[in-house]
């Protein structure tokens, strides 16, 4: 038997999900009020007139000055704008400020271009909107439901290799795991008035102790997907009645279950494994706290964002919703399984990588490429995962 639900991603705070693409300053222009509009390039020069189209040629056949095209297409934007498809992205005050000092200069470094290459959250180029994969999703919730599995079953600490450690914890067969009967959809935005979908943030890295210095040299600007962004999808869980035993996984994973019987962590729910893995669990009896409680303590602590639960989610919390984390820098402590942490934390330039159980960074969403200090910053990759059955 097949149980069809109805899911809701809350964005809480920005996700970027690469997509291996990025936009170049071709691209997409930055007008007087500081709105970014991305367009086709091909579509823009086709809808410019003979006479321009020759002017670019011309301009795009020096390749030693680039700002001339850049400046071009700045420029040229009005009369074309009614004509082609144009999607407007939320950009800083920071960030339009410097794409229009360059445009009035001569000359672009390749540090300066480099810096335009701005990194695009996945999007379906049909549709033209950002979207969830549901293979993200659904790593991440098998992620949650192994490292709390490990711990209440095969209790593995320290593995050398992360896919040996799965397949140890899914006893080496492919018909064990539970999660070959979990079906994720990709996740769509709901439509709404917010005319932003995205907008671009400067991921910044900050030293975890205060005694460090902050790496500015490590800021990379991403397109992200806005807090307060709804997307909508499809889990569908089968039971496995109809496969032969031998053939069917020992765990069922299900949504609803948050405990069972004895009041202990229920492996199969994924609402129990969340909170099991975010936010407290038992050890010896004791409970013990979780990351996101340490985050949340440690955001506090430096003047960051803290995303603490909305109050609309209060009474659902760990019963008909639960957080996921997903994305790029949602830090390693979320995205790995408990007891068999190693993480890098060694700079780049080191020739023999150091590796602990603990980051001893953090990335948090700036609008401003060097902020001076995390204050109001805030982390990347939290959303609330909210479900339904569908009868």
């Amino acid at each position: 038997m097949i149980k069809h639900y109805k899911v809701k991603l809350h964005v809480l705070t920005p996700i970027h999900i690469g997509m291996g693409d990025a936009y170049d300053p071709t691209q997409f222009v930055f007008d007087e009020d500081g709105n970014m509009f991305v367009f086709d390039t091909n579509e823009y020069l086709n809808a410019l007139s003979l006479e321009k189209s020759e002017e670019f040629c011309k301009m795009a056949s020096d390749s030693r000055n680039p700002v001339k095209v850049f400046r071009f297409f700045k420029e040229n934007f009005k009369t074309v704008r009614d004509t082609i498809s144009c999607r407007q992205v939320k950009a800083s005050k920071d960030l339009c400020d410097r794409y229009n000092d360059i445009c009035k200069t001569g000359s672009l470094s390749k540090e300066q271009i480099n810096q335009f290459e701005l990194k695009r959250t996945i999007y379906n180029p049909i549709k033209g909107v950002p979207y969830i994969p549901g293979s993200s999703l659904k790593g991440c919730l098998k992620t949650i439901w192994m490292s709390v599995f490990n711990q209440t079953h095969t209790k593995i600490k320290n593995a050398g290799n992360i896919n040996k450690l799965e397949l140890d914890i899914l006893k080496g067969s492919f018909n064990k795991d539970p999660f070959r009967m979990v079906k994720v959809s990709d996740l769509y935005p709901v439509e709404n008035k917010d005319l932003f979908q995205t907008e671009i943030k400067y991921a910044v890295m900050f030293p975890r102790k205060t005694d460090k210095e902050q790496r500015g040299d490590l800021t990379v600007s991403l397109e992200v997907i806005r807090k307060g962004q709804i997307f909508e999808g499809v889990i569908d869980l089968d039971d496995g009645k109809f496969i032969p035993s031998s053939e069917r996984p020992e765990s069922r994973v299900t949504l609803l279950s948050l405990s069972n019987k004895e009041g202990k962590v229920s492996v199969n729910g994924l609402g129990s494994c969340a909170k099991n893995y975010y936010w407290q669990r038992e050890v010896d009896g004791k409970a013990q706290k979780q990351k996101l409680q340490n985050e949340f303590s440690y955001l506090k602590s430096i003047e960051a964002s803290n995303m603490a639960f909305d109050m609309s989610f209060k009474d659902k919390l760990w019963k008909t919703c639960f957080p996921v984390r997903l994305g790029m820098h949602s830090s390693a402590e979320f995205i790995t399984i408990d007891d068999n942490r190693n993480i890098k934390i060694s700079p780049p330039q080191v020739k023999k990588p150091v590796f602990g159980k603990q980051a001893t960074t953090i990335w948090l969403a700036s609008s401003k490429r060097k902020p001076e200090s995390p204050k109001g910053l805030a982390p990347f990759g939290w959303a609330m995962l909210e479900f339904e059955e569908i009868k």
